[in-house]
């Protein structure tokens, strides 16, 4: 079978290959052997558009798909692969999340704001005793007045430090059948309680 790429996914992975030449090659190595978050390379890829690429138009991204994103993140990935999980997870599992099973008050809130790079998305599965095994959270989700209490820790959270909202999976009915009774919830990274830990 024969795949071509369309001209608008060839001028997304011309774009990103000038991105990764210009941007990421030179200070990749250097990046990695210090531990340090790629600041100079995300906020390059705002201004480029990129963290708002599958979002919708409406909410002020570029409203194309996921082979645009793999294209994108090839590219991107040739030379400095953290960059492009912090793109990967900021654009499919938080801006696409929240533009599949948002409502539209929550889209018309967040989405705009992470399409322009104005906030960080990250996600928040992951726990020190369940990663792939993710119905073994621990973290709850009890309802309170106005809302939901989360108590629990997180771990290995892509853009942990610097995400300015949280996509979190919590157990919600203590009760409920093991993995059915897992929600997710979006949490501002000012909100009470909410406290980084160490790298």
């Amino acid at each position: 079978m024969h795949f071509a790429l369309t001209e608008e996914q060839e001028m997304i992975r011309d774009s990103a290959k000038e991105f990764a030449e210009r941007i990421l090659k030179p200070d990749a190595a250097e990046l990695d052997a210090a531990e340090s978050f790629p600041e100079k390379a995300v906020k390059e890829a705002v201004e480029m558009g990129f963290l708002g690429l599958v979002v919708d138009e409406k909410y002020g991204g570029a409203g194309l798909g996921n082979v645009h994103l793999v294209v994108l993140l090839e590219e991107i990935n040739r030379w400095d692969p953290s960059v492009g999980v912090t793109l990967s997870v900021h654009i499919s599992l938080v801006c696409a999340c929240i533009q599949k099973w948002g409502g539209d008050a929550v889209k018309e809130n967040y989405l705009p704001r992470l399409a322009s790079g104005e906030i960080l998305g990250a996600y928040c599965l992951t726990e020190p005793q369940a990663g792939s095994d993710a119905a073994n959270l621990k973290t709850k989700a009890a309802k309170v007045d106005g809302g939901w209490k989360i108590t629990g820790t997180k771990s290995w959270i892509t853009t942990g430090a610097q995400a300015g909202l949280y996509l979190v999976y919590a157990i919600t009915d203590t009760n409920g059948r093991r993995g059915s009774n897992i929600g997710a919830f979006l949490v501002e990274r000012d909100a009470e309680g909410v406290e980084v830990g160490k790298k």
